[in-house]
């Protein structure tokens, strides 16, 4: 290495190299780079109050999932996030009766749109048969 230093003019001998790497090294472990970590602000609070919001569950004040109610809304959550996920076709991750048509028809892509915050929402709210459910989110081939 040192000769090859010399052939682009450096004249360092291994003093000078040993050095060096003492420097790279002090600066890589001793001095390691940081990352920061920031307090929380008031856009954690909003982000609590979003979810919260699009799923209806607080943690601080949970719905009791048998509720008339909320179990009718769950049911329904659920009828409608299962059966796109039925229907979806799992090599393109479309549904065929919106695929063809969502090229050049701009409702077709809202309607997608639709379905996949669906099935999201199922996935994100405490009661769902989906909550926290990993399996539509992978890839399934």
């Amino acid at each position: 290495m040192l000769k090859s230093l010399k052939k682009l003019g450096f004249s360092y001998g291994r003093r000078y190299l040993g050095l060096f790497l003492a420097i790279i090294i002090m600066a890589v472990f001793v001095f390691p780079i940081r990352s920061t970590v920031y307090a929380d602000d008031e856009y954690d609070d909003l982000r609590e109050k979003y979810i919260i919001k699009l799923t209806g569950y607080d943690t601080s004040s949970p719905y009791n999932v048998n509720d008339t109610y909320i179990k009718a809304s769950l049911d329904k959550l659920d009828a409608d996030a299962g059966g796109y996920w039925s229907t979806m076709n799992k090599t393109t991750y479309t549904w065929d009766d919106l695929e063809e048509s969502s090229e050049t028809n701009s409702a077709k892509i809202g309607a997608i749109a639709v379905r996949l915050k669906t099935m999201a929402e199922a996935w994100a709210t405490y009661g769902s048969a989906y909550y926290g459910n990993s399996f539509i989110f992978k890839r399934h081939n």
